[in-house]
């Protein structure tokens, strides 16, 4: 299978999730983004954080408005530096000392559902999931 064809990309991202999107937090951008726009359920929602993969995506309006979808941006460039350099100086401190401590697990992708499902239950550790399967 071409993983990266956008068709192949949407059975994955399908597959992977058991079904239709609600949310997704797009990291990548360009085809991966359509792909997983193509898998969204109705209302679903992408909110989108990064281009590590494109700078542009062909988002189809069809798509967009026949399930209804929404893409929003997320980023702290709007923050004012005088705000975002102390902040940002006082978490390096804290690490830099070892007093950040985050207790993480990894989780395979095939296991997104028991990730939420435990996440909800106010997991006291950061589930990460993993990509697996060509991603």
């Amino acid at each position: 299978m071409d993983m990266a064809s956008p068709d192949a990309l949407r059975d994955a991202c399908l597959g992977a999730a058991g079904g239709p999107i609600d949310v997704i937090v797009d990291l990548l951008w360009g085809t991966s983004a359509v792909a997983a726009l193509q898998a969204a359920a109705p209302g679903g929602r992408l909110v989108q954080v990064g281009s590590l993969a494109a700078r542009t995506a062909a988002v189809p309006a069809i798509e967009m408005r026949a399930k209804q979808l929404s893409i929003s941006g997320l980023s702290c460039f709007l923050t004012p530096v005088e705000v975002r350099a102390p902040a940002y100086t006082r978490l390096v401190q804290h690490a830099s000392a070892g007093q950040l401590i985050v207790d993480v697990e990894c989780l395979p992708l095939e296991q997104v559902a028991e990730a939420w499902e435990r996440q909800g239950r106010a997991a006291h550790c950061k589930l990460v999931i993993t990509p697996t399967g060509g991603f």
